[in-house]
Parts: C-alpha cells; sequence; structure tokens
C-alpha cells in the first residue's frame, strides 16, 4: 500500500517539477517553433501534472489561487520556482546559441509598433488560455482527464497561430526568458563589451513592454476566472 509523502516533501516535489517544467517549457520556446512549444507544454503537463498538480505559468498558478486551489505560500513558491527557472533557460539557451546578430536583428525583443494592438492581442490570448486552463484542470466536467494537458497544448498552439504578428506569449516566464536571452547572449560575442552595450539598450526598451504586457496579462487572467465563474457555476464555491 502506498504511503502519502509529508506535506514537506510534496512541497519540495511541486516547486522542484514547477522548475524542472517552466525551464524544459522556456528552452522549447527560445529553441523551436510554435508547434514544438504547444507539444512540449502538452507532455510537460502530462507528464509532471498528475504528481504536483503543476502549471509552467505564473498566470495559471494565480488562476489556482482565485480557485482557492492553492494558497498564499504555494502560489509565491511556484511564481519564485518559474521565474527562477526562466532565468536559467535564458542563461542555458543564450550559451548554446551564441550571440548572432544577423538573427537578433530579426527576432530580438523590441518595442511594437503599435502598442495598442500588441496589447489587446496578449489580453484576448492570454484570457483564452487561461479560460481553458481552468476549465481542463479544475472543472468539475472534465477536470482529471488525461485530455486536458493535450487540450492546452492545442489551444496553445491555435493562439500562437491566431496572433502571430503580434508575438503574444501568454507566460510571464516565458515573456522573462524571452529579453533576458539576447542580453545574456552578448557575453559570447566577439567583442563582449560593445555588443553587451547594445544589448542593454536593446533590453531598456524592452523592460516598459513587457511591464504593460504583464499587466494585461494579470488583467485578462482575473477576466478568465470571471468567465470560469459564469459559464460553470457548479463551480463557484470550489
Amino acid at each position: 500500500m502506498l504511503q502519502t509523502p509529508p506535506d514537506g516533501v510534496r512541497s519540495m516535489s511541486r516547486i522542484t517539477s514547477e522548475f524542472l517544467g517552466t525551464f524544459l517549457l522556456c528552452c522549447f520556446f527560445l529553441l523551436g517553433g510554435r508547434l514544438g512549444t504547444a507539444l512540449g507544454l502538452a507532455a510537460l503537463l502530462w507528464a509532471f501534472g498528475p504528481a504536483s498538480g503543476v502549471t509552467l505559468n505564473p498566470l495559471a498558478s494565480i488562476a489556482l489561487l482565485l480557485r482557492g486551489r492553492i494558497g498564499w505560500v504555494g502560489c509565491v513558491g511556484h511564481l519564485s520556482a518559474q521565474l527562477i527557472a526562466a532565468l536559467a533557460a535564458a542563461a542555458f539557451t543564450a550559451a548554446l546559441a551564441g550571440h548572432n546578430l544577423q538573427r537578433l536583428q530579426s527576432e530580438a525583443p523590441v518595442v511594437p509598433d503599435a502598442w495598442l494592438s500588441a496589447l489587446s492581442a496578449e489580453a484576448i490570448a492570454t484570457a483564452a488560455y487561461i479560460f481553458v486552463f481552468l476549465v481542463a484542470f479544475t472543472s468539475r466536467r472534465v477536470a482529471g482527464s488525461a485530455l486536458a494537458p493535450f487540450a492546452l497544448g492545442a489551444v496553445t498552439f491555435a493562439l500562437h497561430e491566431a496572433f502571430n504578428n503580434f508575438s503574444a506569449f501568454m507566460n510571464p516566464a516565458v515573456l522573462l526568458s524571452w529579453g533576458v536571452h539576447d542580453l545574456v547572449s552578448a557575453l559570447r560575442a566577439e567583442e563582449p563589451t560593445s555588443a553587451l552595450v547594445g544589448e542593454l539598450a536593446r533590453f531598456g526598451r524592452f523592460v516598459p513592454w513587457a511591464l504593460a504586457l504583464c499587466f494585461m496579462q494579470l488583467i485578462a487572467t482575473v477576466g478568465a476566472w470571471l468567465a470560469f465563474k459564469l459559464t460553470h457555476p457548479e463551480d463557484r464555491r470550489t
């Protein structure tokens, strides 16, 4: 007969799962394409989910907090592990890819010309993602289904395709790793000092845009939670 592990062991398991899963997800995003990221997300949720209730996304962890599925301490633990994993993934992928100036000119994190369009796309995509997450992982109708991770992977791919022109992230950890990756890669340039100066200037323009995106993601997360409560009345008290 299997014994239930102590609370401390379960907490460490959840934090470790969040770190490893988020690290791999950010690596998939930085090194692979949209389909690879979506499939990787589904596989990671399927692998880690049953053991730890892993989310791999700070917004999803906040949504679980709003649903009453985790407490403040657990949520802070999730967020800490996810953000540290994002920085680790940025450093790891930068070490692998190096500093490619030609690629950076076309793919580096820059502020979009149309802020309103980018922020609106981020809000819509994030709300859709979090709503599907809440339904797939917390609703009485389908929670516990083995297909839940793949439903989230499918909606991730669909949203990336739909909002490709606006680079919808739907995940602050992924956004952080994307923004830091090129900054760290400057250390591997042929002339690190000049490359680092240029990347610091680019990163300075990226920070206020990233903060605006995170704000819209938080608003969208609350909106998705409210939409879930309206469409799933049987889950309002849980």
